[in-house]
């Protein structure tokens, strides 16, 4: 190699570099606040969490967003937040059990569902999503695997 090929090779090195940490940085993707309510047969889901995926079969990529369901409520927080696009909304439901109580006031939880899934489009500004899952969509669910 030439000196000249040298620099070109080294001074490419630096440009991708510098665009994988600078250009392919997930923390520079602006995030917006997803609220709303979770709810089983028309009763808000006591307990457990809703993961937003960007729809990668759609171009979408970036970061998860995540917001932990309490009481048939969620609200992601600013660095928990979704980013714009199509995105996939994955929702894990969770119930106590009764008389498994921990040392630290916790206790075991049993799972009532897991990995229910529904697409939409995420704008560029804080979005409300309301999620009415019925036992019919949790079969079709069991179903699919």
């Amino acid at each position: 190699m030439s000196k000249i090929q040298k620099s070109f090779y080294f001074l490419g090195c630096i440009v991708t570099f510098f665009c994988i940490v600078i250009g392919c940085n997930s923390s520079s993707l602006k995030r917006y606040q997803v609220s709303g309510t979770v709810t089983l047969d028309g009763q808000p889901v006591a307990e457990g969490e809703i993961r937003f995926s960007p729809d990668n079969a759609k171009g979408n990529t970036g970061p998860q967003g995540y917001a932990a369901i309490e009481n048939g409520k969620f609200k992601t927080l600013k660095e928990t937040g979704v980013i714009v696009g199509p995105m996939y909304a994955t929702v894990t439901a969770v119930e106590p059990i009764q008389g498994e109580e921990k040392n630290d006031g916790s206790s075991s939880r049993k799972i009532i569902f897991e990995n229910w899934n529904y697409a939409f489009e995420m704008p560029a500004k804080p979005y409300v999503l309301d999620l009415n899952i019925t036992k019919e969509d949790l079969k079709e669910l069991e179903n699919s695997y």
